[in-house]
């Protein structure tokens, strides 16, 4: 989904231009929880949150919806998605004693 894909292109991102998750919210103005919210899939980010993560990462919005796009098209991506989400779930239904 594309909510996947902006999860991965934000990590993928932030690590290119060798931020930790605090210091990209410092420059986004949003909280570290947030990023990292974001990053796992667990939030979708506002459209003001997506702007200042925008710039704090140096592109632009449609450099982001392009990437996001190109990463949801991808037949790799599908594979690597579809994997995910198996681990995912077979994570949340292991019982540890």
């Amino acid at each position: 989904t594309a909510r996947e894909a902006f999860a991965r292109i934000l990590r993928e991102k932030r690590r290119e231009r060798g931020l930790s998750q605090e210091a990209l919210a410092d420059r986004a103005g949003l909280s570290t929880r947030s990023i990292s919210l974001f990053e796992h899939n667990h939030q979708q980010p506002t459209l003001s949150s997506l702007e200042a993560l925008a710039h704090a990462l140096d592109l632009t919005l449609t450099e982001i919806v392009v990437a996001i796009k190109r990463e949801r098209d991808s037949p790799l991506s599908s594979a690597v998605i579809a994997a995910s989400r198996a681990q995912r779930l077979g994570r949340r239904h292991v019982h540890h004693p």
